[in-house]
């Protein structure tokens, strides 16, 4: 089975998003910052309230605190996102999947690779995408949207067949 696909900066920055978002500690890292947000904000509230200033900087700086956790994840993956994106050219260009049996080639305009489905250490299945990681860090990500129902299917029967790696697959 053969996909096309060619990635876009607005995708390629969705996805790390979602994979960032996806670990319990990002959230509670972004909640707790809201909070500290919420707590500044109410403080200065009660400070021009009670026209009692003496607080004002704390609560300006609960604020500030505050906004820095929880926007830095954000702006921290939409760096990296874009600094990648820019510097390999690879991920810009457009991919030519097969998923074979017993393989994977991937074809690119500047690259040629083939591996084995053993080499694969899970494949994970999102609302739009599915990302097949090789290891913690290296993975090829192949969007729904290049796919029409028959090769959805097919390309999940094919992964269901390699017993050696893990896969979450959504039904």
């Amino acid at each position: 089975m053969n996909i096309q696909i060619k990635l876009n900066f607005r995708e390629y920055l969705k996805l790390n998003l979602i994979l960032t978002y996806k670990r319990i500690i990002t959230w509670l890292f972004t909640i707790i910052g809201l909070i500290v947000v919420l707590a500044g904000l109410f403080a200065m509230i009660g400070i021009i309230i009670t026209q009692d200033f003496v607080h004002l900087k704390d609560a300006i700086l609960c604020t500030v605190i505050g906004l820095f956790m929880a926007m830095m994840i954000p702006l921290i993956v939409y760096r990296n996102a874009k600094n990648n994106y820019h510097t390999s050219k690879a991920i810009k260009e457009t991919i030519n999947y097969t998923f074979e049996k017993d393989k994977i080639v991937v074809q690119g305009e500047s690259f040629n690779a083939e591996m084995q489905w053993n080499s694969v250490w899970k494949v994970h299945e999102l609302k739009d995408w599915i990302v097949i990681y090789y290891n913690k860090l290296t993975a090829n990500i192949v969007p729904k949207k290049a796919l029409n129902d028959d090769q959805l299917a097919a390309l999940k029967n094919v992964i269901n067949e390699q017993a050696n790696i893990k896969k979450k697959l959504l039904l």
